[in-house]
């Protein structure tokens, strides 16, 4: 069939559409030979193109992964521990196109970095790189309603015990010489009022019992007013 076998006999690939080699049971590096995927390559861990089925399926009995290089673009591909010879079902955990947008958890790109789930930030930056604007935004489109993202600081977790995480919003210098800066802002939008959207409001919340029971104390409102809630 044309395949290579390293400590093994070659699985049986679909020799019409890759040429392989394989490393045991573990790993294959693998190539695309139908005509117009000659920029198509890839790794797998546990898995194969099966000749007979058509399928990518497991080798041994075990977890699966799949690293694919395709028209510039790469694309990573988990998949849960299944039965040798079962058919394989992927997740495209992340993909980095071919214009250079990093996706995690998600395959249709909104900007340079589309993450469907949570992100962790913990690395403290480097002195004296500059600012930039970013957005967080719901998963809107141009004819579809959307709920905005969220952008949650916290800290602790399970039974241990932790300090609040802090959103703090600051411009210039905080030493002297006195600088003239201009302050950071928190700033709540909510549309246009003539299309009756409700305006944005900051919230004071107390907890009791588990962090998802927050009671809500008080608020300002986006017309300016202190609200106190019983």
């Amino acid at each position: 069939s044309g395949n290579l076998g390293l400590g093994v006999t070659p699985s049986a690939w679909r020799t019409s559409e890759y040429k392989a080699v394989q490393v045991g049971n573990g790993a294959s590096f693998y190539g695309r030979v139908t005509a117009g995927d000659e920029d198509k390559a890839g790794f797998s861990a546990n898995a194969f193109f099966d000749q007979t089925d058509n399928r990518w399926e497991y080798i041994a009995t075990d977890s699966a992964s799949r690293y694919d290089q395709i028209g510039g673009g790469h694309y990573w591909h988990t998949a849960a521990s299944g039965t040798a010879g079962n058919a394989i079902s992927f997740t495209q955990a992340m993909t980095l196109d071919a214009s250079g947008n990093l996706l995690v958890g998600t395959t249709s790109a909104r900007t340079t970095l589309t993450v469907a789930g949570s992100i962790s930030l913990g690395a403290t930056p480097a002195a004296g790189v500059a600012g930039t604007a970013y957005s967080i935004t719901g998963n809107s489109t141009s004819s579809g309603s959307a709920t905005g993202g969220d952008l949650t600081v916290a800290a602790g977790g399970g039974s241990g015990a932790g300090t609040n995480g802090n959103l703090t919003l600051r411009a210039g210098q905080t030493t002297s010489p006195a600088s003239v800066t201009t302050g950071g802002n928190l700033i709540l939008e909510s549309g246009k009022p003539s299309d009756g959207q409700t305006g944005g409001y900051i919230g004071f919340n107390t907890y009791t019992g588990s962090p998802s029971t927050a009671t809500e104390r008080a608020r300002i409102t986006s017309g300016g007013y202190f609200k106190a809630l019983s």
